[in-house]
């Protein structure tokens, strides 16, 4: 699973949760008696796995075999120990041996040569003697000027072949200068090959010398995605006297990490024409250009170890702010009772890790594109937390506030940790344009269930109360749910679902499996069977629906029977219609502003030409269904409206009838704490986090749907205020057509 630049959070990308005993103080499950929200969680003892899962993923040195998202290569990673190896220090590769050039190939090139010449050589000379005897006798008067051609021909074929001999010994020690930088290791194990792991990793003082430079003047605001991702977590995961969680500062400080060592990786599967075909088994040529560019092309992989170490920081503000901050805000008390604000200054002090990069490359400036970066085992990071009063400890002694606050890094670098990844796109964070001109998912899944027959009885009585779901092999998270039909083994449903496809689904070489369950009204629902569908296989008929019917396999040892009918088809996303294309201007724009400059610059934001005709192109309504994504970026100057204020007293004619807004703030007492909700057709699909206290909230979030006629749907964003003591208000409604 990879994470994007900023992503949304959403079903297949959830608010991970601290795997804490704090966990234990918030009851995240409500009784109901809808059993969609039951597949969310179909009981504790799952979630008690699941947390117990993730806390053996983020215990110290825990070892794991997983997939390099880089490279693709199998390799054990393992987590940072309490005291972390330093042995991954870089080194010179220019202190490492020649390898021994190839003399016999030499030796053939010289030898050629050479032969070749002495062969001109003697055929002249040869030729010369035979043209003397068959000239007369005066010829011989002139035999030294005979010499002067075949002599002057062994001169030149000399200087040849020294020159080729000269030449080609150098070129081959070259390119063992050449090939110890393409090794840039050792074969240690003697197979002949360097592997990854034999790969030298190399020191780099020159980039640490460019980023003492910079890391001072680096805007934290870059840093915003990851912030807001710590702050989810601990939100999400907070016990429920702590109503939120707010990182209102980030400081980088003057002390820079530094990178220790760095090497380059070759791919798992190289030397491939075709590595989409080799490696996903998939025939490119009936992929569109975009899906083609996200799955491959040319990328240079690299891994690099860095180490962070504070300065030693005494009492004083100046010192502590030296090093690497944060600024947690935690708002404590009891809903409808009290509450107050509780600051917590948070410094880190060390952090070790090795994490590899890579890089996509592309013919146009700045030549990367989208870059990937996982991280290999969890990285070692320790944190000093001091409350800011100077009466209080420093609260890393409190196992509560401690586990809390270093248990919710490790569980953000977590989400990084091999075989997850984050991706961004490094030549738009460069132009500084962070909107989204074209959806993640690369195509959808329609799936029509028809019915399931000859299922086994579950119930005491013989009989079943069947329901399917649909879900990725890898994600348990069910996608779609048909409605629970009581006491049928022959149950005949008819319902379609959609399933979105993005890039990574592919990759990942995901299935969808479709489930068939016994519903329990007290009990854990039983599985009666289950029946995967190749993805890769419906992408290679695309447009071509299938309808089969499948046998169901055993979740156990168990023999079960019964079988499945339904109807599955994969298609995928329409380039726009050049026919339809506009001069990009906003339609909203009156007609005799359109023309200004300033309203021209939608196709000068475009990286290509596919993002310029998305700005430029209207849907086809010719093809009325589609992928809605919505992106709730930030709002500014949110406050809470007064519609009046009561005055008695003298008249008061001449004075303002309201006051005006005065200075604004972002932050302060009185300020909303605001949250988004996203409808589609007026049915609820999204919500966002809450961000506390603010006037100008950051979500960065969002999501994506199917439309099944984007020309009678429409969308409405709502903005609410987070109230402790009443009902959360709405602050604000935004109405959009997307047929306009």
């Amino acid at each position: 699973m990879t994470h994007k630049f900023s992503e949304p959070y959403s079903g297949k990308n959830p608010v991970p949760k601290i795997a804490t005993k704090l966990t234990s103080l918030v009851n995240p499950e409500r009784a109901t008696d809808a059993k969609a929200e039951q597949l969310q969680d179909r009981s504790g003892q799952r979630q008690e796995k699941e947390t117990e899962k993730i806390a053996r993923r983020l215990a110290k040195g825990h070892v794991m075999h997983t997939t390099d998202p880089t490279t693709g290569e199998d390799l054990d990673i393992r987590n940072a120990d309490e005291e972390p190896d330093l042995s991954t220090k870089g080194e010179n590769v220019l202190r490492h041996e020649f390898p021994p050039p190839d003399l016999v190939k030499h030796q053939k090139v010289v030898v050629g040569v050479t032969s070749s010449s002495i062969v001109c050589i003697c055929a002249a000379y040869t030729v010369l003697f035979f043209l003397s005897g068959l000239l007369n006798a005066s010829a011989w008067l002139s035999f030294p000027l005979f010499l002067l051609p075949p002599s002057l021909l062994a001169y030149v074929l000399h200087f040849r072949m020294q020159n080729i001999s000269q030449g080609d010994f150098e070129d081959r020690a070259w390119h063992t200068e050449r090939i110890r930088g393409l090794r840039a290791g050792s074969d240690l194990d003697g197979d002949g090959q360097i592997e990854d792991e034999e790969r030298t990793r190399e020191s780099t003082e020159w980039v640490n010398s460019v980023l003492r430079g910079v890391w001072p003047i680096v805007n934290p605001d870059m840093f915003a995605a990851v912030l807001d991702m710590v702050e989810d977590i601990m939100q999400s995961s907070a016990p429920s006297f702590v109503h939120s969680v707010r990182i209102s500062d980030l400081g980088l400080g003057s002390n820079a990490a530094r990178i220790t060592s760095i090497r380059s990786l070759p791919d798992a599967h190289s030397g491939s024409k075709d590595a989409i075909a080799e490696s996903l088994e998939i025939d490119s040529e009936d992929m569109s250009p975009d899906d083609r560019e996200a799955l491959d092309g040319d990328h240079v992989n690299l891994e690099i170890s860095f180490a962070y170490r504070g300065l030693p920081s005494g009492g004083s503000a100046a010192s502590k702010a030296m090093n690497l901050h944060l600024l947690v805000e935690f708002f404590v008390g009891m809903r409808g009772i009290l509450g107050f604000r509780f600051p917590v200054w948070v410094e880190v002090t060390g952090a070790v890790g090795t994490a590899r990069v890579r890089l996509q490359l592309i013919p146009s400036p700045p030549f990367m594109k989208k870059t990937l970066v996982t991280l290999l085992g969890l990285p070692h990071i320790t944190i000093s937390a001091t409350p800011l009063s100077e009466k209080l400890p420093n609260i890393m002694n409190i196992p509560f506030i401690s586990g809390f606050i270093s248990s919710a890094i490790n569980t953000a670098a977590a989400e990084y940790v091999a075989p997850k990844s984050l991706t961004f796109d490094l030549q738009r964070l460069m132009s500084g344009d962070d909107i989204k001109k074209d959806t993640d998912a690369i195509g959808v899944l329609v799936v029509h269930i028809h019915r399931a027959t000859g299922l086994e009885g579950a119930d005491i009585d013989g009989s079943s109360d069947p329901y399917m779901t649909l879900t990725f092999s890898r994600l348990e998270k069910p996608l779609y749910s048909t409605r629970i039909i009581k006491g049928d083994c022959n149950p005949v449903f008819e319902e379609t679902a959609v399933v979105l496809v993005d890039t990574n689904t592919v990759k990942l070489r995901e299935k969808l499996s479709l489930q068939l369950w016994d519903s329990d009204r007290v009990s854990m629902d039983d599985m009666l069977g289950y029946h995967e569908i190749d993805i890769v296989n419906l992408m290679r008929q695309r447009g071509k629906p299938i309808r089969r019917v499948s046998r169901l396999s055993s979740p156990d040892s168990k023999q079960r029977p019964g079988s499945v009918e339904f109807t599955v088809g994969y298609f995928g996303k329409l380039l726009p219609n050049p026919s339809l294309s506009t001069d990009g201007s906003d339609p909203g724009i009156p007609d005799d502003l359109r023309d200004k400059p300033e309203f021209k610059e939608a196709r000068a934001m475009a990286l290509n030409d596919l993002e310029a005709a998305v700005l430029t192109t209207p849907p086809d309504t010719a093809w009325p269904s589609g992928i809605l994504s919505v992106q709730v970026h930030e709002i500014r100057d949110l406050v809470i409206r007064q519609s009046g204020a009561e005055r008695t007293g003298k008249d008061r004619g001449g004075e303002k009838g309201q006051e005006e807004g005065g200075v604004a703030r972002e932050e302060g007492e009185g300020l909303p704490s605001s949250y988004c909700t996203v409808s589609l057709n007026d049915e609820l699909v999204y919500e966002t986090r809450v961000k506390p206290i603010t006037s100008s909230p950051m979500f960065n979030a969002g999501t994506e749907r199917f439309v099944k006629d984007w020309r009678k749907s429409h969308v409405t964003v709502t903005v609410k205020d987070y109230r402790m003591r009443e009902n959360d208000a709405v602050l604000g409604v935004v109405f959009l057509k997307t047929y306009s």
